[in-house]
């Protein structure tokens, strides 16, 4: 299972001082490596977290909020995941007299359990549940008020692929499948079985597989079947990258990419696009730019890793022509 590094652990922050160093470019940093700041020839960018200050304040915020980010695709109509918001009770001066709850159950039965229920600015798959019932709903709306500002609901879609893709300026830096982990099928073994035998290990993966499982835990799944063992698809939960994608697929997935940080006024961003009964939707558009887990599975992952961050330093400071 994946563990996000350390401050001083994270390939961004080694990457941009190599990345400096090869290029005559001033590199400091400040509370502990999470500010970083580039100087040259009288230009000085910053880096934040994993956010570079490409994007205009606005358009950062608007797609760091999954409910705003869906208002705008909506009005563009681009394809997207629904993500209705809710504000925490303590923000009740915006609610008005009727509050969350009737408006909640109301958009519950209009569409049917499962949801999905979220945190409405999250990241890496946290504070994200599915939902069955009324009883789970309560309980993930006390859960996520009690720290967030507001949190979102969506339809469940059932995912085939999900695919993430980072633009510059509309130029594709890279585009990955995210593969969940799988167990297959022996013909005789229970799913809780197989999901024991495969994350015995690792527990945090044991606890990710058992939180909402992709198939009937006393079941057995046929010889030869392929069952997820977490439902989410992100990289810190679990997910791979894959590298090699369908040309046509690949082509779908990159568009919808770029169409969606033209219409969000986004310059740099990392686009998670979702493949469902055949259509392909924007799901989240982050201004934060991690390729932490990207960089740790492989040398090409590295490589990869390293050259994005590379080539955003390259248009940074308009040094493209010389690498």
């Amino acid at each position: 299972m994946y563990k996000e590094p350390s401050n001083k652990d994270r390939f961004l922050v080694e990457a941009l001082r190599s990345i400096a160093a090869e290029r005559g470019i001033e590199f400091s940093s400040f509370s502990h490596d999470w500010i970083m700041r580039l100087r040259h020839n009288g230009i000085t960018h910053f880096v934040y977290g994993y956010n570079f200050d490409f994007n205009p304040a606005a358009a950062a915020s608007i797609a760091n909020d999954k409910s705003a980010l869906a208002n705008v695709l909506e009005q563009h109509k681009i394809p997207h995941v629904e993500h209705t918001l809710f504000l925490a009770p303590n923000l009740s001066k915006y609610l008005g007299s009727g509050g969350n709850w009737s408006r909640a159950i109301g958009y519950a039965e209009s569409i049917g359990y499962p949801i999905v229920c979220k945190t409405n600015q999250g990241t890496r798959g946290n504070s994200v549940f599915k939902i069955h019932n009324q009883t789970e709903l309560e309980a993930a709306f006390q859960k996520i008020h009690t720290s967030a500002r507001g949190l979102s609901l969506s339809p469940f879609y059932s995912i085939e692929a999900e695919y993430r893709t980072i633009v510059l300026k509309d130029n594709v830096l890279l585009c990955y499948q995210k593969e969940r982990p799988h167990v297959t099928g022996d013909g005789h073994s229970t799913f809780f079985e197989l999901v024991q035998s495969n994350a015995l290990h690792e527990p945090e993966m044991m606890e990710a597989a058992l939180e909402a499982p992709c198939f009937p835990l006393n079941e057995i799944p046929s010889k030869g079947q392929e069952i997820p063992l977490v439902w989410k698809h992100n990289l810190s939960k679990g997910a791979m990258p894959r590298f090699e994608l369908n040309t046509k697929t690949k082509k779908r997935v990159v568009t919808l990419a770029q169409t969606a940080c033209l219409a969000a006024g986004m310059q740099f961003a990392a686009v998670d696009v979702i493949e469902t009964n055949g259509d392909f939707k924007i799901i989240e558009v982050n201004a934060g730019i991690s390729l932490e887990h990207v960089s740790q599975i492989s040398d090409e992952g590295r490589t990869l890793a390293y050259n994005v961050y590379a080539h955003a330093v390259d248009v940074m400071f308009d040094l493209e022509t010389q690498h």
